[in-house]
């Protein structure tokens, strides 16, 4: 079992009991008690959970309710649709395309125009199927283990398969943007993919819209000086709207109105 498994799997049994022992988790991930108290502490410094005497505490109040594609793509609507549209300008003729498994960046994936020629590639399922329905797209499929209420691919087959790729532009998604810290994510088995289409991309353009920097996640994918293009709508604060032309990144703002 990978780390990313063994994190995910631990946070989602402490939410569960509350309380879990150490040889519990032993058991249950199959796992040294030193390996089981390293991956621990990851979510310890992230707020996720505290350690006890013999095991660790399920932090209630700082659960990050991941969210499903499905709701990801109810909220913010609006604002998602025009920083799709604003995205488009990037996308040109003949491009090879990365494209993460975003809500925005899929809506940005169906606003493409039928005729336009490209070469993609995805880890997943549902922009895969959107880019394979436009007829002058090549859709190259990074397959791995699909975490099924995410419809998206993950793990070292995915990994592996990416990494052979380089892209004149990746679309990025997010699920907590910090000026500060940067990018990151609620579940480990994405940071690896989006590091690779970040490392891999000739230009990076990240869709997220203001909600985003408000949220927490607390899996780390990369400082926003490695982002070339931001695309998020009016409500953005003044302060990180400063913060971001400081660092030099391209900030394009879209109405965003619901």
């Amino acid at each position: 079992m990978i780390r990313a498994e063994r994190i995910e799997k631990m946070r989602s049994l402490a939410k569960e009991q509350d309380i879990v022992t150490w040889a519990e988790l032993q058991r249950y991930l199959q796992a040294s008690k030193a390996t089981v108290q390293r991956d621990a502490e990851i979510l310890c410094k992230a707020s996720v959970l505290r350690k006890t005497r013999g095991g660790v505490i399920f932090n209630q109040a700082t659960d990050p309710h991941e969210l499903s594609a499905g709701a990801r793509e109810m909220t913010n609507r609006e604002a998602k649709r025009q920083i799709a549209t604003a995205a488009l300008k990037f996308i040109q003729k003949d491009y090879f395309v990365m494209v993460d498994s975003g809500s925005t960046v899929l809506e940005a994936v169906r606003q493409l125009p039928e005729d336009i020629s490209l070469s993609t590639i995805t880890y997943s399922l549902p922009t895969a199927v959107a880019l394979d329905s436009k007829p002058n797209i090549e859709v190259y499929f990074a397959g791995g283990k699909l975490r099924k209420e995410f419809s998206a691919c993950h793990g070292y087959f995915a990994e592996n398969m990416l990494s052979q790729f380089h892209a004149d532009v990746c679309l990025l998604g997010a699920d907590a943007v910090n000026v500060v810290s940067g990018i990151s994510e609620h579940n480990m088995y994405d940071v690896r993919l989006k590091q690779i289409m970040i490392e891999n991309s000739a230009k990076v353009v990240l869709l997220a819209d203001h909600s985003k920097f408000t949220n927490s996640a607390f899996i780390h994918v990369a400082p926003l000086e490695q982002i070339d293009v931001l695309i998020t709508d009016a409500r953005l604060d003044v302060e990180s709207i400063q913060e971001i032309h400081q660092r030099n990144i391209q900030l394009i703002q879209v109405e965003g109105t619901e």
